[in-house]
């Protein structure tokens, strides 16, 4: 995910550990204090909690995880990637959304991005 190449559309929105990934990040993700494995472990927990969302990847040896979660109106997909990366003795993660239909998402996927790592950051950093 440090290198990935963005749709530069306002559904595909990136949370990025600082000066870590090539494309510009909207959103800085936090640091936390656990390691990356650790890390992964509580999203995939956080995560599988959330409506109409499922796991649908991962590589262990990656820190990577791929669900898709569907609108509650119509059950249009959405994509997020999500891969740990060590910082320092700490973790954070790269997180990218997308709408894999259309241009506009009413913020959704940038709403997503945020109410996860709010999240995340109760349950990670107690």
């Amino acid at each position: 995910l440090r290198t990935i190449e963005r749709a530069h559309s306002p559904n595909d929105p990136l949370a990025c550990p600082p000066s870590l990934c090539r494309a510009e990040a909207d959103f800085e993700s936090p640091i936390f204090r656990t390691t990356k494995t650790e890390l992964i472990n509580q999203a995939r927990k956080v995560i599988t909690a959330e409506p109409r969302t499922k796991l649908i990847g991962s590589s262990s040896t990656l820190d990577k995880l791929v669900f898709v979660q569907r609108s509650q109106l119509f059950g249009f997909p959405d994509t997020i990637w999500i891969q740990g990366s060590g910082v320092d003795l700490s973790a954070s993660l790269i997180i990218y959304s997308r709408s894999n239909y259309g241009y506009w998402d009413l913020g959704v996927n940038r709403e997503r991005i945020r109410t996860w790592l709010d999240k995340l950051e109760k349950t990670a950093n107690p």
